[in-house]
């Protein structure tokens, strides 16, 4: 192997791939690697179904004729487009928020305008979904100077399981903001460890405009920041951008988003709660968002010393989120993927630096969970499976202790005050 690195060819290239990524190349990668994915998918002989009929003059027929919600996203999101506020949420199913709708509208009209095919419509849709997930799923791993090759591993390997797990279907289904929001929530949890108090308020406050579920990691990014005046003033601007976008159609006199109701799919552990009662409403998620914050706020305080504590928080929620529901669609998974793999990257990152035990323990519970991602609900009881992701969400959040949040001089956030290694600030 050492004569093989000698060849001139072999020898550049081996430089160029073990040589530290920059941070501020982030996005690059990001792009590189959701292009990619995306070629390689479109390829291959996958289902795009949802854009495939994507025309703006017949929005409402296709979505009562096709499996999919993007059109009745689209069909709401032409409301506001067209200054018809009252009948944006008029319909209890529309469980969306405005930003979400206004996407769905936009890009349907677009498509519509352009002429493209289905295939150029889904690869671009796809690309606007992928592309903020893989960045913000390096912030952590980019703060420890990891080798060029790891994100080309991780870029080719995401291909793959791309087409194995027939992730085309899930993204198919066009609920991007279940990418979008814990990429936005990872970057409020990295503006945090930056004490960037407007950045954290901005993107809770756009996360929030997206889907009323990203309030759930609030509490505890806010928290994330250092000191009561910065929290307050992250929430202050995160509150008004969320107030801007939402208050608008609260008073159209037609709002109707939290008359909604959902059929149980089964006995779940919230409901058990409920009597696993056959109806689920809003007062029932409220319970269920007081454990999903509870479990996150334990998390980060439990690791804020040691690690990057707001990412692994982040984690939980979108996990706890998924094990507390009481109904599951196949594109719930997306929002696992993210932070789950800003783990999973920055314990590898950890590990070519410092190759002990624990970091390689440390490899372990994220890398369990990402192949548990996209497994499909266990044909066992919730008093099984709960208890078994549990125990993995424990070990995860253990294991991440061991985890540094950044080396000195990289792009790193404030090092956790009983670090012996504090890392400046930038």
């Amino acid at each position: 192997m050492s004569k093989l690195r000698t060849l001139p060819g072999v020898s550049a290239a081996y430089r160029w791939l073990s040589a530290p990524t920059s941070g501020r190349f982030s996005w690059l990668w990001a792009m590189i690697a959701a292009a990619f994915v995306v070629v390689v998918a479109s390829a291959a002989d996958v289902e795009h179904s949802p854009l495939d009929a994507a025309t703006w003059s017949s929005i409402h027929a296709a979505h009562d004729s096709i499996s999919s919600d993007y059109f009745g996203f689209a069909e709401a999101g032409s409301h506001i487009l067209h200054g018809d506020l009252g009948e944006v949420f008029s319909d209890p199913w529309i469980q969306t928020g405005p930003l979400a709708l206004l996407w769905a509208a936009v890009s349907a009209l677009v498509f519509d305008f352009s002429g493209v095919s289905s295939e150029l419509a889904f690869a671009s849709a796809a690309f606007a979904m992928l592309a903020p997930a893989f960045y913000a799923a390096t912030l952590w791993s980019m703060r420890l100077r990891p080798p060029r090759w790891l994100y080309i591993g991780a870029a080719a390997t995401f291909a793959l399981l791309f087409l194995a797990w027939d992730l085309a279907s899930e993204i198919g289904w066009q609920h991007p903001t279940y990418l979008w929001i814990p990429a936005l929530w990872l970057l409020a949890a990295d503006s945090a460890g930056r004490s960037h108090q407007w950045r954290v308020g901005a993107f809770l406050g756009l996360a929030c405009g997206l889907e009323t579920w990203a309030v759930l990691a609030i509490p505890v990014l806010l928290l994330a920041l250092p000191g009561w005046t910065s929290r307050i003033r992250a929430a202050a601007l995160g509150g008004a951008i969320a107030l801007s976008v939402w208050v608008p159609f609260v008073l159209s006199g037609s709002f109707h988003m939290f008359d909604k109701t959902w059929p149980s799919r089964g006995a779940s552990a919230i409901g058990a709660l409920w009597g696993q009662p056959s109806e689920i409403t809003w007062q029932m998620r409220i319970t269920q968002a007081v454990l999903i914050v509870g479990a996150s706020l334990i998390a980060w305080r439990v690791t804020r010393n040691s690690t990057d504590g707001a990412t692994v928080a982040v984690a939980v929620v979108v996990w706890a989120r998924v094990l507390t529901d009481f109904i599951f669609w196949p594109y719930y998974r997306l929002g696992l993927y993210a932070p789950t793999v800003a783990i999973l990257l920055a314990a590898v990152a950890a590990l070519v630096h410092r190759r002990t035990g624990r970091t390689a323990v440390a490899l372990a519970p994220p890398g369990l969970l990402v192949s548990l991602a996209k497994s499909q609900q266990l044909p066992l009881s919730w008093t099984v499976t709960l208890p078994l992701h549990l125990a993995l969400l424990t070990g995860l959040v253990a294991a991440s202790r061991w985890i540094p949040a950044g080396f000195p001089g990289a792009h790193s956030v404030r090092e956790p005050a009983t670090s012996p290694k504090a890392v400046p600030v930038t």
